[in-house]
């Protein structure tokens, strides 16, 4: 395969990728999708079944209370359409009046071989910005400054409070990476608010903002 973008020329071969291939180094990238090489896939240990399933559950829950929380504001994407319903059904989400979008499937970007699925998409602004649910924590301790924090009860980056005295953990900036992605899928599709920022929703239950222009150092 040959190609370069600076010139023109098209990289015809290049498969869409998702958001988790934006943290992944990139010869697990090339592992994954490159169809010449022979790749044996290993089953997940029981244990690393077991924080899957736990993963699964804690999503599950928190976008069954955003639903509590939030009422009529909601649209649900319903995720076992193909991919082409899913990905007009969100567009249709996020210009029907709707403010937040779950279980969306954002269009796809071919030029930048980009797709995703963000977890839930926040109508802020004059756009629209990602979050993404993770059952891992998303602040440690620290005698610097503080994070920004909203509750399910009020999503919205305007309304978080400094939370003084932590810090983003060190995986935030995998979280970021993947946040950008979405971001930048956004931006494709003419959807973005103006300020690059998403949100991660952390075992505490609670958004963790992230600046996605400074990005996490």
């Amino acid at each position: 395969m040959t190609g370069d973008l600076t010139t023109g020329n098209r990289y015809d071969q290049v498969p869409l990728l998702d958001a988790y291939v934006a943290k992944k180094c990139p010869v697990a990238a090339q592992l994954a999708f490159d169809s010449s090489l022979e790749v044996l896939p290993t089953p997940p240990t029981e244990a690393e079944q077991a924080r899957i399933d736990a993963g699964k559950y804690f999503e599950l829950h928190i976008l069954e209370s955003i639903v509590s929380l939030h009422g009529g504001a909601v649209t649900t994407i319903e995720k076992n359409n193909a991919r082409d319903r899913v990905q007009a059904a969100t567009v249709s989400a996020m210009t029907s009046g709707a403010s937040i979008v779950l279980g969306g499937w954002l269009p796809d970007d071919a030029q930048a071989c980009r797709t995703g699925r963000p977890d839930l998409l926040l109508q802020f602004d004059s756009g629209w910005i990602p979050i993404d649910v993770k059952h891992h924590g998303e602040n440690v301790p620290s005698d610097l400054g503080g994070e920004l924090r909203s509750g399910l009860d009020d999503l919205w980056p305007d309304k978080a409070l400094v939370m003084p005295g932590v810090t983003l953990a060190g995986h935030a900036r995998d979280d970021a990476l993947q946040l950008a992605h979405y971001w930048r899928l956004l931006e494709a599709c003419g959807f973005a608010a103006d300020a690059p920022v998403g949100g991660i929703i952390a075992s505490d239950g609670g958004v963790w903002w992230i600046d996605l222009l400074l990005g996490v150092h």
